[in-house]
């Protein structure tokens, strides 16, 4: 006997992507849906990349600080370039935090059919106070992008798109600390450069880690809204 698949469990395939199928779900919804998968991808692969690269970076830095490892760099230079590949895939990660925010908020505007203008700023405010997005709990993923650790990378995509980012004080190519080591020693700054480094990257996973969180959860109940449809 053939067994027949769950018309349901069908339509939660991949929920972490926001990989659903829906047959109510229109035309314009499922061209951002495609948009936010390959946005979601991209964000996993640029975040094995910072931790990979941070890996490297931090045995660096940890050497710097240990008169018993300080022997193996060859190149101080040559080694600084680790961490230089951090902040690239870090500023990477940011731009598309930023970007998948923008596209989640036209998904909804598209596929709970809410006739806002897509390319309103004012977008995500407009859709938190909306009467269905309340109804049907998604102002609950939508502020989850104003706090942490998603809202750590969107205020740092503010700083870039007003031009003082690279001039800001936090701002270190290397992520160096605040610490000088002529002051508390080689070896407390380095332990505060690691901490740092450390930081950084397990922000970006934390961040991953929601987007995925925010992914299942918006499939879910916009699956439940079109189903009612």
């Amino acid at each position: 006997m053939k067994k027949v698949k769950s018309k349901k469990k069908e339509a939660n395939t991949m929920p972490h992507i926001l990989g659903f199928k829906h047959l109510k779900l229109n035309k314009e919804a499922r061209v951002f849906r495609h948009e936010i998968q390959h946005l979601t991808m991209d964000l996993r692969q640029i975040n094995i990349k910072i931790q990979k690269a941070a890996a490297l970076g931090q045995w660096f830095v940890d050497s710097i600080g240990s008169k018993k490892k300080s022997h193996l760099i060859a190149n101080f230079e040559s080694e600084l370039s680790a961490l230089e590949e951090v902040h690239y895939h870090l500023e990477n990660f940011l731009f598309r935090v930023h970007a998948y925010r923008d596209k989640i908020c036209v998904f909804l505007n598209c596929s709970l059919r809410l006739g806002y203008d897509n390319g309103d700023t004012d977008l995500q405010n407009r859709l938190q106070k909306n009467r269905i997005i309340k109804e049907h709990h998604l102002s609950t993923e939508l502020k989850k992008f104003g706090s942490p650790p998603l809202s750590t990378f969107l205020a740092k995509r503010k700083l870039i798109s007003h031009k003082v980012y690279y001039g800001h004080e936090d701002y270190s190519p290397h992520l160096l600390p605040k610490a000088n080591p002529s002051v508390v020693g080689i070896k407390k700054a380095s332990t505060e450069w690691h901490n740092k480094i450390k930081s950084e990257i397990g922000n970006a996973d934390k961040c991953f880690l929601k987007i995925v969180e925010i992914n299942s959860k918006i499939t879910e109940k916009v699956i439940k809204f079109l189903d009612k449809e």
